[in-house]
């Protein structure tokens, strides 16, 4: 097997080379290995050049681009670790399906031991470096299918507080198997230790694993910047609630044991648009904490609306953005004409989309209008598209 963590000096000559744009003129580094060493070299500058800003000690974590892909990231790690640490204190851990070892970082730095658990041979080179790297004392490393006898003995005679699992997900396959995987590890590990977490990927349904799993679970929707990034099932002492959400890297949290019915669908906004945190959307929490607003629906897009704003003391408001409703236009003719008007009129320079539009097309739009506001306020508007309808608005600002 190549041993790409011999070779530090091509490695950051490399990621020199990607600095400065010049990948085609790497020289003697080029000559020195094969197509299949250069790939994995480059593939780990890369890699490494992506972590620098978001893994302690990045620019140095033996990963590819693909183990960066699929890997935890330390914020969610550090804040997995912490939970884990509030609830049982300084405990002993299992981390199947371990990868390169990011996740086992996290839990080792802030837990009494780690016992790290990964059956592929390259990953498990790569994870015993990243210890390394990290002075790390406290972690056990095995190769070995987390299903074979020989792992679940060790595992039993580690005799863990908690173990975690994130297992792989398969290119193919389908989520049936995905599911049945998720049973099979909580079958094969509770009877072990009822204290379990196990993540799954967020499509995938946690009401069939509820029919599927005979016992209680929390199903939390974590969330960094707004966007849903991981769903976790919590189980035994971990679980708090039912169904939470968590937004990162504030780590706004909230929960409850009953989600509310569906609020009141509408065709017509209200005074006040309400934008919704991705984890908080995907929870179905909004509909048990603003319990006064109603859905404006867009096909597969939606916002909350009101006429009037969410009260400062509601839990959710961490996790909700609103906006005034200044202009609804229907498609028509001259809908942009009229919306291009009001930002003239009103002195906005800048429109920010928001719903409803395509990515690939979003700056040609916004700078279809911005380019025509040149001589605006620096004010700021908001544009989502909804069905036949454009709602131009405000943020509301505290």
């Amino acid at each position: 097997m190549f041993k790409p963590w011999n070779h530090p000096k091509d490695i950051n000559k490399i990621k020199r080379h990607i600095l400065d744009n010049r990948m085609n003129k790497l020289g003697s580094v080029s000559r020195k290995y094969s197509d299949d060493e250069l790939d994995e070299l480059k593939s780990i500058a890369k890699a490494q050049l992506k972590a620098r800003n978001s893994f302690d000690k990045g620019y140095k974590l033996m990963a590819t681009q693909n183990d960066l892909r699929y890997s935890t990231p330390q914020i969610v790690g550090d804040y997995r670790a912490k939970r884990v640490k509030k609830s049982l204190g300084n405990a002993k851990i299992v981390d199947l399906f371990s990868g390169v070892g990011l996740q086992t970082i996290s839990f080792a730095k802030n837990l009494k031991r780690v016992l790290s658990v990964e059956i592929d041979e390259r990953k498990v080179a790569f994870a015993e470096r990243n210890f390394k790297l990290f002075d790390l004392r406290n972690v056990d490393l095995i190769k070995g299918d987390v299903f074979s006898e020989e792992v679940i003995n060790k595992v039993k005679e580690f005799s863990p507080s908690v173990i975690f699992a994130d297992p792989e997900r398969k290119s193919v396959g389908s989520r049936e198997d995905e599911e049945e995987l998720i049973v099979k590890i909580y079958e094969t590990f509770s009877p072990i230790t009822k204290n379990l977490i196990i993540e799954i990927p967020p499509y995938m349904s946690v009401e069939s694993l509820r029919r599927k799993i005979h016992s209680s679970f929390e199903s939390e929707y974590l969330s960094i910047d707004g966007n849903l990034r991981r769903l976790t099932l919590y189980f035994g002492k971990l679980r708090r609630f039912e169904v939470s959400c968590v937004k990162l890297p504030e780590e706004y949290y909230l929960g409850t044991n009953h989600i509310q019915g569906n609020l009141e669908e509408v065709e017509e906004p209200g005074e006040f648009i309400i934008e919704l945190d991705e984890a908080f959307s995907k929870s179905g929490l909004f509909s048990s904490f603003l319990t006064s607003c109603k859905i404006l629906s867009g096909g597969r897009n939606f916002v909350l609306t009101s006429n009037e704003l969410v009260k400062e003391d509601n839990p959710a408001k961490p996790f909700i953005q609103e906006y005034k409703t200044l202009l609804v236009e229907n498609y028509s003719q001259d809908y942009d004409n009229n919306i291009l008007a009001f930002l003239k009129e009103h002195d906005f320079k800048y429109v920010v989309l928001k719903q409803g539009f395509s990515p690939e097309t979003y700056w040609q739009v916004r700078k279809s209008y911005e380019n025509k506001l040149k001589n605006g306020d620096n004010k700021m508007a908001y544009l989502f598209k909804l069905k036949n309808k454009l709602i131009l608005s405000e943020l509301v600002t505290s």
